[in-house]
């Protein structure tokens, strides 16, 4: 079983050192949320829709951490992130999720809607579902912006340290 938290780190540390760890921190944290806000949209972009929106609606960012150990993290609360992310073999999930979505989404009820459920839980049971990789691919696609941020903040930084 693969350990993965639905969410990304960038590393804000980029000198060590304690006579400046004031300026540090806040350059640290400028280039890190210019970061995450990129980063963030581009997930929010690429997550699916669901029933609910919730997946899309619990896509967040935050900067962890003080001094010279700071994080900037892009990341899901929900517990379902992690297959809609990775994807998940083939398995037989339980019908009530798949009946509600198929009520909500396709307007079913009854009958059709059981049968819609079934032929929708045998292709899962059958094929899995198909990694997203909304996280995965939003990093790929900006790592150079990330990296800019993060190597103008180390410009303040060092321009900071020698007034």
């Amino acid at each position: 079983m693969t350990n993965f938290e639905p969410e990304f780190k960038i590393r804000g540390t980029i000198f060590k050192g304690t006579e400046s760890v004031k300026i540090l921190e806040e350059e640290a944290k400028k280039g890190l949320s210019q970061s995450i806000v990129i980063l963030e949209k581009s997930v929010v972009d690429k997550t699916p829709v669901g029933v609910s929106e919730g997946l899309r609606g619990s896509i967040t960012s935050a900067i962890r951490g003080t001094g010279i150990n700071i994080d900037g993290v892009v990341f899901s609360s929900k517990d379902y992130a992690p297959p809609v992310e990775l994807g998940i073999r083939p398995l037989s999930p339980p019908p009530g999720p798949i009946e509600f979505w198929v009520t909500r989404v396709l307007g079913l009820s009854g009958n059709e809607m059981k049968r819609t459920a079934f032929f929708i839980i045998k292709k899962i049971s059958e094929r899995g579902i198909k990694a997203v990789g909304m996280f995965r691919k939003s990093l790929a696609e900006n790592e150079a912006k990330v990296a800019g941020f993060m190597e103008k903040a180390r410009d303040r930084i060092i321009e900071r340290l020698n007034k």
